[in-house]
């Protein structure tokens, strides 16, 4: 059987691709607040902490150790950690251990860690 390629009844219009594919936001409008609220404080930590805090190499990540999954706050400087790529995903792959090296906190300490310093009290104890 000869295939051919479908003739389209109408022409596909110019720009903006998502508006002919989905009608669906790539980021709820909420979401999108959090995020424009976050760059700026996320820009700011990255200045500071130029360096990978788990292994020295070059930052690629900024890290949350209270994660949004967890009910983490995402713009909040006290909830970030700057990490090399190769770190991240170590983190993320060995939860058991990254929680007891405080590289993750359970969502039941999320708070209690926060409210004690998060990052800040890990960075002035080591």
């Amino acid at each position: 059987m000869k295939r051919s390629p479908m003739k389209r009844k109408t022409p596909m219009r110019r720009g903006n691709a998502r508006a002919w594919n989905s009608t669906l936001n790539s980021v709820s409008p909420r979401q999108g607040r959090k995020n424009r609220k976050r760059i700026p404080v996320r820009d700011a930590y990255t200045r500071a902490h130029p360096r990978c805090e788990r292994c020295g190499d070059r930052m690629w990540d900024v890290h949350e150790p209270w994660t949004r999954a967890r009910g983490g706050p995402i713009d909040d400087p006290r909830n970030m950690m700057s990490v090399c790529r190769t770190c991240h995903s170590y983190i993320h792959q060995h939860n058991e251990e990254s929680e007891r090296n405080g590289w993750l906190v359970p969502a039941a300490l999320g708070q209690a860690w926060l409210d004690a310093g998060g990052r800040e009290q890990e960075r002035r104890a080591a």
